[in-house]
Order: structure tokens, then sequence, then C-alpha cells
């Protein structure tokens, strides 16, 4: 439920073979990823030649426990006093002050898989070196064990994930729905919630479009909005449209 791309039970279809990711190819921000990825290793491996003997690539681990669980990390540190942690390169356009909790998630998992006590994210985000140490928590990835056990269940089991409300979902749907035939189906109960979710995303939505206004012309073109003395959202620029607000993670 955290990966703002892909949920459960887009996940589940694909496991079941009823979506077909293969012809899709990456992203243009996966093919950027992969490509600077190595850039930001080495530039970082520079930046902290004093304390870094080495950084050791490395390729797909499997769990001796449970050999459904795998990792990919990008690679490991070795440090200077012997000691090891692993490291997690990403590159974005966006942000990056607090870790996005799928990378938390991402990271936390191959610790655990690992049988390792530390990671580090390093990130070139929106232009920006953003370092992120990640200590090893065992009882958030007792967590993160049983979600997996959960969904394995679900897939041995041929019995799909519970509804969320992401994206996600609602494209697979679209997908697996592809074909209309003439025919009758009696919406029941879906139809009035359906009706109130509508009016009440109708409100909602015209009301944050009243607010973002409002906050676009008080900043009227500083990068940073302040709450308290923290900063909650910045404003970025897209094409010739002028500036657009990103919230900070959590707000």
């Amino acid at each position: 439920g955290h990966n703002p791309w892909r949920s459960a039970y887009t996940a589940f279809h694909e496991y079941q073979g009823n979506l077909d990711r293969a012809s899709e190819g990456p992203s243009l921000a996966m093919r950027l990823g992969n490509f600077f990825e190595q850039t930001i290793k080495d530039f970082w491996v520079k930046e902290n030649s004093e304390w870094v003997k080495e950084i050791h690539n490395t390729g797909t681990w499997q769990s001796i426990a449970n050999p459904n669980f795998k990792a990919n990390p990008d690679g490991f540190i070795e440090w200077v006093d012997g000691s090891v942690t692993l490291i997690e390169i990403k590159f974005t356009r966006n942000p990056m002050n607090e870790l996005p909790l799928h990378y938390y998630d991402q990271v936390q998992w191959y610790l655990h898989v690992l049988g390792l006590k530390k990671g580090l994210l390093v990130a070139l985000a929106n232009g920006e070196l953003v370092e992120h140490e990640i200590e090893y928590d065992a009882e958030y990835c007792e967590l993160l064990e049983k979600t997996a056990d959960d969904f394995l269940e679900c897939v041995a089991n041929d019995v799909p994930p519970a509804w969320d409300g992401s994206t996600s979902t609602y494209e697979t749907v679209r997908v697996l729905s592809e074909g209309i035939h003439d025919a009758e189906v009696d919406l029941q109960d879906l139809y009035p919630d359906l009706i109130a979710a509508k009016e009440n995303y109708d409100v909602a939505n015209e009301q944050f479009t009243l607010e973002k206004s409002k906050v676009l012309a008080l900043m009227d073109g500083a990068k940073n909005g302040m709450f308290q003395g923290e900063h909650v959202l910045t404003l970025q620029s897209r094409g010739s449209g002028g500036p657009y607000i990103v919230f900070k993670k959590g707000n």
C-alpha cells in the first residue's frame, strides 16, 4: 500500500498472468535512474573517499530462511573501519527532504533479507545530493514479512487482495474490463456509494483548487512555503504554464 505506482491488486494480477507488463517497458524515469545510477554512486564515493574503502557492486540475493524473499541492492559500502553498509541509489526530479515511505520499505526489506543492520539511500533529488541513513528495524520488518506472506497466500489461493483507492488498482480494473457488450447489471448498493463519493470529491476538489490558488498568489513565485517555522511545500515549474505546488512528504 506504500508504492505510489503499483498496488497489491495490480501486482496480484501480474503474478497471475492477467496483465502483461513486459510490453510496457521501463518508464523514462526508470531509464534515467538506471543511466545515472553508477555516476551518482561514483560521485558519492569521491565525495566520501576519506571514509569509504570500496563500494562493491552486487546482484540478486535470496533468503535462506524463505527462498521467496529476494533482495537486489545497488551495492555494499565497505568502510575504512571494516564495517559494511547497504547502499541504494535514486534519481528523481522531486525534492527528497524526507525519505519516501516506499524507499524506506525497500531498504528495510533488503536489510532483512541480507541480515545487515545499516543502509544508506543516496539520491540525486531535484539537483541536490541527498543522503538518508536507515537502521534495521526488526519489528517493522516483521510487518513487511507478514504483508508479503499474506500477498503470496492471495496468489496461491487465486484470491485478489482487498480493494484500495489507488489509481493503479483503478487502471488495472479498466484493463481487465476491456471490451463492452450489450448487457445490464444491477449496481445494488454500489451506486449510491459511488454517487456519494463523487459528490464529496467534487466539493473537496473545488475547495482544494481554491486554496491552491490562494497559496500560489500569496507566494508570488517564492520557492519554499513555510508553516510555523517548518518547510511544508515547494513551488516547481514545468514548461511555460507557471509554477505548481509540491507538498513535502507527509503533508
